[in-house]
């Protein structure tokens, strides 16, 4: 897996988007992918959370989330 983030340096009322990519790397489906991507920092206020997916053996999918910022600062995604 992956994950990136648009900018890390924030002002306040911006609006952020982190990215994981995730890569099936075994020989079946993985059912039921739920990650979790949250924000630390700049007071962020998370947008909706990726939904839940099945993965085919070999694909990949990339999750999307928003985070607004409530200050300007670091905004740390994990």
């Amino acid at each position: 897996a992956s994950l990136s983030t648009s900018q890390a340096i924030v002002r306040a009322g911006q609006q952020v988007e982190a990215r994981l990519t995730v890569t099936n790397t075994g020989d079946g489906p993985a059912s039921s992918l739920a990650p979790t991507i949250t924000a630390t920092g700049a007071g962020a206020i998370a947008g909706t959370a990726p939904t839940t997916t099945s993965l085919a053996a070999g694909a990949s999918v990339m999750f999307t989330r928003t985070f607004t910022t409530a200050t300007a600062g670091t905004l740390t995604i994990q």
